[in-house]
């Protein structure tokens, strides 16, 4: 058998239309702020095709299946958006040290503090999975293991993380233009997200 590339030349007349591929490098470079919002894509539509009860070849996607990737990809996009938004952060994934220097660039350009409706979920991320290890390689060392079982109800997850993106995204443009940080976006349901 061929072995197949997967980084290939672009086809002949590849253009915005097409769907079955994606252009990585050279000139097609993605700003920080798209990779982190591709992140939170991914995440959402992990959790849609779960609550949806949607196939995968055969079989229905069940949230067992894909909580890993699900937590992974929205803690992911949540360190992102924070390196993006502190532009002189550290090469680190500690969440709980980008955190603090979110909160600090809040309280210093804005005069506002962050609102524990934005905290809370983001700490929660801390605590169980503060370097970006749990999610990807979870063990019995991890404090996730340690503390027991829980449940994560993946419309709530799905809300709370669409709450945190858009108050991101905000804040980065905010910086930009000089608009408030911290509109209300605590009362956010499923479909004003």
């Amino acid at each position: 058998m061929k072995p197949i590339s997967i980084f290939g030349e672009p086809p002949d007349g590849v253009d915005e239309t097409w769907t079955r591929g994606a252009m990585l490098g050279g000139m097609m470079g993605y700003e920080p702020l798209e990779i982190a919002d591709s992140y939170f894509r991914a995440g959402e539509i992990l959790v849609e095709t779960v609550l949806d009860r949607r196939r995968c070849g055969t079989e229905f996607v069940e949230a067992r299946d894909v909580i890993h990737p699900i937590m992974f990809t929205y803690r992911h996009g949540l360190e992102l958006y924070l390196k993006a938004i502190l532009r002189t952060a550290p090469k680190t994934h500690n969440l709980g040290s980008l955190l603090e220097g979110f909160c600090r660039h809040v309280r210093e350009r804005y005069l506002e503090s962050v609102p524990s409706w934005f905290t809370k979920p983001v700490s929660e991320f801390i605590t169980y999975d503060p370097t970006s290890v749990t999610f990807r390689y979870e063990s019995t060392n991890s404090q996730l293991a340690r503390d027991g079982e829980f449940w994560v109800d993946l419309a709530t997850l799905q809300v709370t993380m669409e709450r945190l993106r858009l108050v991101l995204r905000r804040v980065f443009r905010s910086d930009q233009w000089g608009e408030r940080a911290f509109p209300e976006y605590s009362r956010i349901t499923p479909r004003d997200a």
